[in-house]
Formats: C-alpha cells, structure tokens, sequence
C-alpha cells in the first residue's frame, strides 16, 4: 500500500512502511494525504499541451483578441509540459509555482541539452510566467507578441516530451532521495549570522554561494545593487570557512583518537609480535597525514598569538631581505653578468628547470577566501562591510607598491613601472654598500645612488606583519603608517602575511594575470575566489594579455638594443601600405620575416634575465648623459673683464647672435611594452589576432587575445571554488560558453539571479513603442540624423522630464549620438524645453567624471532639480551611486549597440563565430545587454529607494531583447502602453510617493 507525501511542493508515492522514516527525514515539512487514487493524474491526461496552444491561438486570433484567455492557455501548456514530465519520469506531482519553476530548471539542467539551447527554453518558461501574470495585469505585452510566443512555447513543450524520463528520475532521486538529511535542507536551516534580519532573496543568496563552495562548483551570480550583495558573499563565504575549519580539525582529531585505540587493540593481542609490528607501522601510517596537519595547526596558532603579543625575533641577522618563513618574499636573484641568464634557465628546455632549489619544509598557509575587485576603493568598501558582521577574520590587502611604498625617493617617481624598478635597484645592493662613500671632484663625501632601501629591514617587516596578523591593522592605510612608524616596507609585510591571512583583498590585476601571480607568490589550492563586478571578467582577461606597440617606440627600441626582432617588426610597418588589418598570428610572422625566430624561447629569455628592467635602466642612463649641461667659461679676473669692455667699446655694438636650440632628449622607451608584445605573441595561434594599424602618419601593431576563457580557466582551476558575481551578470550565456569551450564541464557551473529586496511598487519600468505624436520609436545609426525623429524623442523625453521630480539621468548609446542629439535639439528647440524644466548637464567625450558629476550633485542639493545626458558605457554608467533624488528616472534611448566597422569588433565576432556559428550574434547582443544593465543599475540603490525607468525604443517590448534585462527589471517591464497610458501611471506612480 503506498501513499503520498507532499514536501515542499512536491507531492512524492512512498510505501507504508517507510512513512514514518520519511517523516522524520524531513520533519516538519512533510504533510501526508491519506489519497486512495490520485485523480489529478486522471484529469491531467485529459488535455495536451497542443490543446491549450490551440485555445490561445483561437483567443489571440479574435476580433478584438481575448488577450487574458490567449495569456492564461500559453500559461497552461508551459504547466502541463513540466507536470506531464515528472508525472510520468516518476509519479511527482508538482503543485506550487516555485517547485513547477524550480524543478523545471532542474529538467532543463540535467537533460543534456547545450547551454545555448538551455537558455532559450528556460527564457521560453518565463516567458509564459510573464503571460501568467498578464493574466492579472501586472505585465501587459502587445497582441503582436502573442504570436511568436505562442510558437515558442509550443516548441518548449514539445521538447519537453523528447527528454530522457529515465534518466531524469534518476538524477532526481539521487538528488532529493537520501538516507541522510539533504544537504540543501541543511543550509536551508544554517545561521550565516547576517548582521541584520536577512530578506529571502539574501538568504537565497547566501545558501547558493555555501553551496557553490561545498561541491566544489563555479557559480556566476547576479545580485543587484541595493540588496547586500557584499554582505551576503562575506557571510556565506566567512560561514563555510568556519565549518570547513571545524570540520578538518575534528576530522584530523578524530584520526589521531582512532590511531591510539588501534595501537591499544593491537598491543592487547600479544598473539603475533612480527604481525603486531606491522600493524603498528600501517596504523601510524595512515595517522601521519592528520598529526602533520595538527602540527601544522598548532604552528599557525602559535605565530598568530606572536603577533597579538608583538613579539619580533631578535637573533636573526640583518641582511638583504627577509629571511625564514619570510625569505619567498625576496625577489629571485639575478645574475652577476648583466647580459648572462640565471642558473635555471635551459634555452633547449623550456618545460623544467636545470637547478632547483632543493625543497624546504612545508609552509605555513591556511585556507582562506581570495576577494577580488577592480579598484582598491570598492576592496576598502568591502572592510567596512565586513566591520558590520561578527567575523573578525584575518585580513590583508594585496596592495601594490605605489599603494604601499613609504620610501620617499621611490615615492616621487609615480608612474608604476619607475616604482618597481627602482624597488629592486634599491634592494639589489649589499647592505654593507649602503654605508659606503664616494668623493666627488671638490672633495666632499656623499652616499651612492645605488644605496639599499632602508625599510628593506627583516625585524620591522615582521613587526609591520604582525599587525596584520593580530587584526589591529586591516586596511591597506593602516598598513601604511605602521611600516612609517616602525620603518618596515608595507608592500613586502603584506606579501609576508598572505598565507596566513583568512581573507586576501586582491585588485584583479593580481589574481587574474598570471605573472603578477607568481610575483606575488598567491597559492589558491583548495581556497575560494570570488571575483566581484564579474560581468567584465572577459574583458578585464584579455585586457590584461593584449599588447600594443608603436613604431615610434620600436624605432627607439632600436637605439637601445639593436635585435634582429625589433628590427624586421620596424621594416614590416614600414612596408605596410593598409590603413588597418588584421591577422593571424601565423600570417603577422610571415609577413614580418620573422618565421626562423623561436617567440617561446625569446619570451622565455627575456623573462628569466630581467632583460626588460637592465634595458630600461640603461636607456634612462643614456637619456641622462644627453641631456648634459653646457660647460661652464672659466671665471675672469677683474683685469680680463676690463680689457674685454674696452675690445668691445672698439668693435662697436654686437650684433645679437640667435642662440643654437638645444637637442631635444630622445623619447623615454617603453621597453616593457616590447617585453608584453613578444609574450603576448606566444599564445595560441586560434585563441588570438594581430591588428596593424597606420593612421595620419602613425603606426602600431596591436596583439588581441580573443579567448580570454582560457586564461580564466587557468585562474579557476586552482581554487576549490570560484564565485563570480555582479549587479549586472546576465546575460551570462557567452561567459558559460567561453568557461565550457575552455574545458570545465557544464556540470560544475552553477547559475544563480536574485531579485530586489524592493517592492513592486518602488519600480515603474515602461518599454515605449511609440513617441508621444504616435511615431514608432527606433533609434538607429540611420535614424541619428534624421530631424523629424530627433524632434519626435526631444518632445517625449520633454513630457516624461516634466512629470519626475528632483533628478532625472537619460542614457545615449554613445558620444557622437550625444554630440548629433544636442546639436539637433538645440535647432529644434527641445534643449531649451528642457533648460526651462531643470538644469541640463551632460557628458563630455574628454571631461573628468568628478567635473560633471560634482556639478550635477551640487544642483541636485541646491535646486533639489536637475537632468544628466550620460553615456551608455561611459564614466557615468558604471560606479556611480545615483541614490535617492540624485536619480529618480532613468531614461535608456535606443540599443547601444557597438560599431561593426571597428576592425578589431569584427575580428573577435567572426572569431566567436568560427567556434561555433551564431556565437558571434550572442556575443553582439551580449555586449549591448551588459551595458543597458550596467547603466539601468544606476537607480534604486537601497530598499528604501524608488526610480521609473523609461527604454525609448519599441525594441526593448521583444521577447528577444526584455528578456536579457537583469531579471528585477524584466519581471516588472511593461509594454504595449500607449503615450497617453505612460502619462498616467508615471503620474500616479510619483503622486503616491510625494
């Protein structure tokens, strides 16, 4: 006899027996119906999808259409498809929304299908989550669309039909049916110690990113603005690590405990001394491993408690850098022949090194979690968030020298390159050098250029370290004054307490650029990386590994190092007669001549020999000898200087003679960016492309890593979890291809959105298809121009500024549509409509961020009214905090769509293409979509917060287009509205909060 139990939604068959084993498994959320038959199955069998599709085609195809019907039958089959599917898989039913929407994810997820393909069905099912609301109201689409979405549905459903219904129910048990309480039912359950009651959608955060971590996954998340998205990360991530440390810890205890009874059980049986020995040694054995972890534990501990105490090592001797568990900071050293590679450098063997140092013990080293952002403001944001929670990890900023430097002489050079050499010039020399004299031509002693820095100093590194250890210094300033007070380097104490540092504050240029890595010394093995502001991960990769270089600094080059490398590259921009070109990296070598050069082997060298920093150093050497001063005459006696007035008095009045120009010094080389093309030009050739360039008298060549995926995936495999996450993720479809072609399984990408902590009513956001004189609203490079179409949006976005106080901020898809915009609206009269309203400020192409925005702001605070033109993808779309009436409106004006005729655009679309037809479509539209998202994320910063905004392009009522918006804007669009429908509710939406 079976009956059923309803859990969470989901209604599952068991036997009588296993009732009450079942109810304890799940405790309070089972509820059992004593059913005999389960009739819904009888009437689901009834009616077919293609029953409701053939019902909304007829209601939509009325005169007039039966909109409300046609929406509820779309609804209905999308139902039926998911419910028919588990229903024969395995006897569930599925009754509430939540588990209808979860669990039809789950079918898409294990299906098989490609993540192309996924995304389009599962857009297919909120498509029709849409309709279902439309049913009520609250999302309206135009009779138009009814069509097309009828059609996708019915395509979804049936592929529905086609899915492995074995297979499916096997991946269901195995995920929901367990002899132990599920792991999802536990972080359910699980304090993350939330500073503040957390809302659903921060607790479903939270349990993603535990999740994520715990099955070792790599998750792309979405959290927008204003709902605690940092917060959230910090107390799930900081929540694992306290279990994981728990966990390892009692597990090694648990061994070692294990250990000492099964010596007891084995000295007991006296039986067989020979066979007890070897007992003995299997069972110690298998203990090692848990006692060296322990051991390794106790150390931590140990150093730690030092550093609380402020305890610095007094018997260690004062030399170059460093020495014990610090000596990794030290810079490799270099050899005694400037021109000579290192010992471990093997020209014929590029894959091992000649002469390794031989193995010391293992490090100290914890787990911890990398945090990676763009900037170091948002890294000193995120403290103070975490200041906010219980955790008081140990915390370090991963911060670079011209952050941390406190040595004044290196200081005052500024650019970072400069910083850095001089850096290891400093610490380059014996310090018993430093105290060495030199006399000059007078006479007087002075202290060679070539001294060693003096906060290069073991003891007060170790002292500045131990603040970052003890928690007493957490922020990369604080870090700062210690290393001035104590006169230990900053830069290299932070280095120094990295591996035993809980959390690590990294700018992306460090965790994310492999070199900087290794120059850093980070080890992410079994460690969890988050990378916020994810969205532009790609980019910022192949930002990273690009290079470009001028012919000018090849023909500079030149002067310094005369290679034959350099050489050819100069002659080959030379002969090139196109204006701009692209190619392959096979075909640049060819063209260039350079195809008997080994690029691998000169990458190599040129790393391992420091060539880069000797000829930097020797140009600046050069650079200075010419730059000498005119000699100086010698200094007349009285009696010369009389008979040289008197000669002069003879020869009558001297005629001014025009003084010789000096030479004007050579152009300073930018050897490092040589140094970048020759390693940029050892990636693979298909992942890559060679852009030459020659404009109005200047050439470059420009090396574009296309596949930035694979240089991602070498960063991800390390950690044992990688979480990225942003306000603006999705569309997220070309990232997962790019992380999938790359080589990590589908399966360990997990996929997250959440909504806003915001209700309904805190949001207007409106699609307009039409202008207010009925116009079709497109904004298109064939349409910037043209007058009647200027005017018709100037009058539109005159209507909509009327009706919204305080600030109002409108997007345009780029500088020179800004320029076009202003020019007409100034000959048609809206700009000066506009004036009348609010002040008008607006983005200028070469204009500060803080020169606009200060002025925006400060009219904002004294007229409590003002209007910003922005642009899409500009300074003022991205890092803003427009809160509260800075912004009370946003107004996107068409599709910010890039410029096709950018070489290097069609280069990496027709690259994305040649991996797979119609990616290079996605990655177009992906583009454009990120920087709406971007730039619509400037409203609503906080739950209190409230904004309308206004896309002023029909395209934006498309499935195809609505449904890339970030999904608290898409859930909420409405479409279909005429100008005069817009007018009252944006009316009512601002009278109800004044």
């Amino acid at each position: 006899m079976q009956k059923q139990i309803l859990v969470n939604g989901l209604k599952v068959w068991v036997d009588d027996d296993d009732i009450d084993k079942v109810c304890e498994l799940f405790k309070d959320n089972v509820i059992v119906d004593n059913f005999k038959d389960w009739e819904s199955t009888e009437r689901m069998e009834k009616y077919e999808a293609k029953d409701f599709i053939k019902k909304a085609r007829h209601y939509a195809s009325l005169q007039p259409p039966d909109l409300v019907q046609a929406a509820e039958k779309i609804w209905f089959s999308a139902v039926y498809g998911v419910k028919h599917l588990y229903l024969t898989a395995g006897g569930v039913d599925l009754r509430s929304h939540n588990a209808l929407k979860y669990f039809c994810r789950f079918a898409l997820y294990n299906s098989g299908v490609p993540l192309d393909r996924f995304d389009k069905l599962y857009d297919c099912w909120l498509t029709a989550e849409k309709m279902h609301r439309d049913v009520y109201g609250s999302c309206n689409f135009h009779p138009n669309a009814y069509g097309p979405i009828i059609d996708e549905v019915e395509a979804f459903v049936a592929e529905l039909t086609r899915f492995d219904q074995k297979a499916l129910w096997t991946k269901f048990e195995e995920s929901f049916i367990h002899d132990t309480k599920p792991e999802w039912m536990e972080s359910d359950e699980r304090d993350y110690s939330f500073p503040f009651p957390p809302y659903a959608i921060q607790n479903d955060l939270m349990n993603e990113i535990f999740q994520c971590i715990e099955r070792r996954q790599v998750g792309i998340f979405e959290s927008p603005t204003g709902t605690g998205k940092s917060l959230s990360v910090l107390c799930a991530t900081l929540s694992w690590l306290e279990y994981e440390n728990r966990r390892v810890r009692a597990e090694m205890e648990e061994a070692m405990q294990k250990e000492k009874e099964k010596k007891g059980e084995i000295e007991a049986d006296g039986s067989d001394w020979v066979k007890a020995h070897a007992q003995k040694l299997k069972v110690q054995g298998e203990a090692d491993e848990a006692f060296a972890h322990l051991e390794m534990l106790r150390k931590i501990d140990e150093r730690v408690a030092r550093a609380k105490r402020g305890e610095v090592r007094k018997n260690q001797k004062r030399g170059p850098g460093p020495l014990d568990e610090y000596e990794f900071i030290s810079e490799k050293k270099e050899a005694e022949d400037e021109c000579a590679p290192p010992a471990d450098y093997n020209s014929d063997d590029n894959s091992g090194k000649a002469g390794k140092e031989e193995e010391k013990g293992t490090p100290l080293r914890v787990r911890k979690i990398f945090y990676a952002s763009r900037t170091h403001s948002q890294l000193d944001q995120l403290v103070d968030e975490l200041m906010k929670t219980r955790f008081r990890p140990r915390i370090v900023t991963a911060a670079s020298r011209q952050h941390l430097c406190v040595n004044e002489e290196v200081r005052k050079l500024k650019n970072g390159s400069q910083i850095n050499e001089k850096c290891m010039e400093l610490r380059k020399n014996s310090p018993k050098t430093a105290g060495k004299r030199a006399k000059d031509e007078e006479g007087k002693s002075k202290c060679k250029s070539s001294c060693s820095c003096p906060y290069y100093k073991t003891q007060a590194i170790e002292d500045t370290a131990n603040g970052i250890l003890a928690g007493q210094d957490i922020r990369s300033v604080q870090v700062f004054e210690k290393g001035q007070k104590v006169g230990g380097c900053p830069y290299f104490a932070s280095k120094a307490a990295i591996p035993l540092c809980e959390i690590v504050l990294v700018p992306y240029q460090v965790v994310l650029h492999e070199e900087t890595r290794e120059t850093w010394g980070i080890d992410m093995r079994d460690d969890v990386l988050v990378l916020d502001e994810a969205h532009n991960v790609l980019d910022s990769i192949a930002a990273m590994n690009s290079g470009e270089v001028l012919q000018a600094t090849l023909a500079a080059g030149l002067s310094a190092v005369r290679t034959y490398f350099l050489e050819r590259v100069d002659n080959f921009l030379k002969r090139s007669t196109t204006t701009e070109s692209v190619l392959s990296i096979p075909e640049f070598f060819i063209q260039a001549n350079l195809t008997d050069i080994n690029i691998y082997k000169l990458a190599s060298y040129i790393k391992a020999t420091l060539l880069c920093r000797k000829l930097c150093l020797f140009n600046l050497r050069e650079r200075k000898k010419s730059q000498a001063l005119v000699p100086i005459a010698p200094k007349k006696t009285p009696l010369q200087q009389l008979m040289r007035k008197k000669e002069s008095a003879k020869a009558g009045p001297l005629q001014p003679v025009e003084a010789p120009k000096p030479t004007p010094p050579s152009p300073p080389v930018n050897i490092y960016a040589i140094g970048a093309m020759v390693t940029a030009l050892t990636n693979k050739c298909e992942d890559a492309r060679v852009v030459v360039v020659k404009n109005e008298g200047v050439a470059k060549v420009r090396f574009i890593l296309f596949n930035a995926g694979s240089k991602l995936m070498r960063t991800i495999a390390v950690p044992r979890s990688t979480i990225m996450i942003g306000g603006t993720m999705e569309p997220s479809s070309f990232l997962v291809d790019s992380l999938v072609s790359a080589g990590l399984p589908s399966s360990r990408i997990r996929r997250f959105a959440c909504s806003h902590v915001i209700d309904d009513d805190q949001l207007c956001a409106i699609a307009f298809e039409k202008s207010i004189d009925g116009q079709p609203l497109e904004t298109t490079f064939k349409t910037r121009d043209d007058q009647r179409t200027s005017r018709s949006l100037g009058e539109s976005i005159v209507k909509l500024v009327s009706l919204v106080p305080t600030g109002v901020v409108v997007f345009v898809p780029s500088y020179n549509y800004m320029e076009a915009f202003m020019q007409n609206s100034r000959t048609n009269g809206v700009l000066a409509k506009l004036e009348r309203l609010k002040p008008v400020f607006y983005e200028k192409r070469d204009a500060t961020t803080n020169e606009v925005w200060e002025k925006y702001s400060k009219a904002i605070e004294t007229r409590k009214s003002a209007l910003l033109f922005a642009v899409v993808g500009g300074k003022l779309s991205e890092g803003i905090n427009f809160s509260n009436d800075l912004c009370r409106a946003v107004i996107i004006i068409g599709l910010p769509y890039a410029n096709k005729g950018d070489v290097e655009l069609n280069a990496r679309l027709k690259y994305a293409d040649s991996l797979r037809p119609g990616s290079g479509a996605q990655l177009y539209q992906s583009m454009c979509m990120h920087a709406v998202n971007q730039a619509v994320g400037r409203a609503i910063r906080h739950r209190n917060d409230y904004s309308a905004i206004f896309f002023l392009d029909r395209r934006y009522a498309s499935p195809s287009v609505s449904n890339q918006l970030s999904k608290w804007i898409g859930s909420r669009l409405q479409t279909g509205l005429e100008f005069a429908e817009i007018t009252k509710k944006v009316e009512l939406f601002f009278k109800d909060k004044l």
